[in-house]
């Protein structure tokens, strides 16, 4: 009875010592971040690097973007019970930006979960962007396999040093020279980031507007589309839609302009417009005060009536200011 006991002692210690290893996040963790968003070849490359003491977890993101090797410092907490890993927010550059030295960078919240089993480990999960951006930043879908073999490099450092230096490992440089990685990098360059045209600054590709209202008038009202609403106040959104590209707006309201000259972001251009419901239709316009360095003007308008959101396209041009119609909608009669 005794040698049983002292077997299923030594099973269960055997048995504990094993989860606890499949629940310890320090080391090195490879793979690709995918971009959630349709036609497009933008992934992440990546290198998660990880020191954990308790539920505490800190470490960097080395990632390719573009030709060039980043990171980003990361920390967080690690639920051994659920197995979720979360990382605060950290910046992480948007996938769109045009190059390293003109890029626009995302504070992005990590939420993964540990699948171990005995072939190996993986974190599994996304990241995601804050409120600001939620509409123009998707959310990046990682499947990081970890390196079981680094393991240890990264155990021997003292725990409490959250500030010592790290170091991307030779795995990482290895997967870099690999076919595999030159195929994805081949993705990496954006179509859209020809560098003549970049180097160019807006002020190269469109005259100076000097009489923003007058330049509006001369121009023609281009029908996006035409909109019914519930609620007279609307909130509206303006977002540079695509590349970061120095595109700048004004937007007109009934021929008033109700935003002067701005630059599109990923941080959004906020306005609050009230209808006018003696009018059949009131008319929203997008004016470009330039092309930016990738023509044309394009934005997306995120429009909130009420609880509803509308999220909608615009593209305007030198010689057109891209309009919705818009008005409130009859009550229906009993």
């Amino acid at each position: 009875m005794q040698r049983v006991i002292a077997i299923l002692m030594c099973f269960s210690i055997l048995v504990t010592g094993k989860i606890s290893f499949g629940q310890n996040l320090n080391g090195h963790w490879f793979g690709i971040g995918v971009v959630q968003e349709p036609k497009q070849n933008n992934n992440y490359l990546a290198e998660l690097v990880i020191r954990q003491k308790d539920k505490a977890i800190w470490g960097a993101l080395f990632y390719y973007f573009k030709d060039s090797l980043v990171f980003s410092h990361i920390s967080g907490s690690f639920d051994k019970k659920t197995r979720i890993l979360t990382l605060k927010p950290f910046p992480l550059i948007y996938y769109r930006s045009p190059t390293i030295k003109n890029s626009i960078d995302c504070n992005m919240s990590g939420y993964f979960r540990l699948v171990a089993s005995k072939t190996g480990s993986q974190l599994e999960g996304k990241l995601v962007s804050d409120e600001d951006h939620k509409y123009t930043v998707p959310d990046i879908v990682f499947k990081l396999k970890k390196s079981n073999d680094t393991a240890k490099l990264v155990m021997k450092d003292e725990p409490d040093s959250a500030s010592k230096p790290l170091v991307m490992s030779t795995p990482m440089k290895a997967l870099f020279q690999s076919p595999e990685y030159k195929r994805l990098k081949d993705t990496l360059i954006s179509t859209r980031g020809d560098t003549q045209i970049n180097n160019l600054s807006p002020t190269q590709i469109t005259p100076r507007i000097n009489n923003t209202f007058e330049a509006f008038k001369k121009r023609q009202k281009e029908l996006t589309k035409v909109m019914e609403v519930n609620n007279s106040t609307l909130n509206l959104e303006f977002y540079d839609n695509g590349v970061v590209d120095n595109d700048s707006i004004s937007v007109f309201f009934n021929n008033k302009q109700v935003l002067q000259d701005s630059r599109l972001d990923i941080t959004p251009l906020k306005v609050t417009v009230q209808l006018d419901t003696t009018l059949e239709y009131n008319e929203l316009s997008m004016f470009a005060i330039n092309l930016g360095n990738i023509p044309p003007n394009t934005a997306l308008l995120v429009l909130y009536d009420g609880t509803i959101r509308y999220e909608i396209f615009l593209s305007s041009d030198l010689k057109s200011s891209a309009t919705l119609r818009l008005r409130k909608r009859k009550p229906i009669k009993n």
